[in-house]
């Protein structure tokens, strides 16, 4: 196994401005939407921002549970709720189209845990040539390139 990339949370909205994140999610908002905390990576990582900026006990009454960040992304997109945590990724999938959201912030990655993005080769395949050449693939140069510029730190 080895980790080729590292996920990015961002807070954002289509409806209300976002200078500091603080700030932001301390003022008069109606609600935040977040990945469900019991079982989506980002629920959880965007939960373990919240505790750790201090902000949990304020913002938890007003938190919409997604899925998962597809979800959440579709909230926002609809502007069904104010704002929402989401993949960075998401935000450049979603860039030059009429869903595009350009009023966003990164938050900082010290306040929650690594959101690591893993490939492994599996015991069947330990014979294959392919997924030993896919592996070397994702270790490239130019790909992990692509995966910075598609939304994530890259490791390698």
């Amino acid at each position: 196994m080895f980790v080729y990339a590292i996920g990015k949370l961002v807070l954002c909205s289509k409806i209300k401005k976002i200078v500091n994140i603080k700030e932001f999610l301390r003022s008069n908002i109606n609600n935040l939407a977040i990945a469900s905390i019991k079982h989506a990576p980002y629920g959880i990582a965007a939960r373990e921002f919240l505790i750790n900026s201090d902000l949990w006990d304020h913002i938890s009454q007003k938190i919409i549970y997604g899925e998962n960040i597809n979800t959440v992304l579709h909230y926002v997109v609809t502007n069904s709720v104010d704002s929402g945590i989401i993949a960075m990724s998401q935000l450049m999938l979603i860039n030059d189209t009429p869903n595009q959201i350009n009023n966003f912030i990164e938050i900082p990655q010290e306040l929650y845990n690594p959101l690591q993005q893993a490939a492994i080769l599996l015991k069947n395949a330990q014979n294959n040539d392919m997924a030993y050449k896919f592996l070397d693939f994702l270790k490239r140069k130019d790909i992990q390139e692509y995966i910075l510029n598609a939304g994530y730190y890259h490791v390698i």
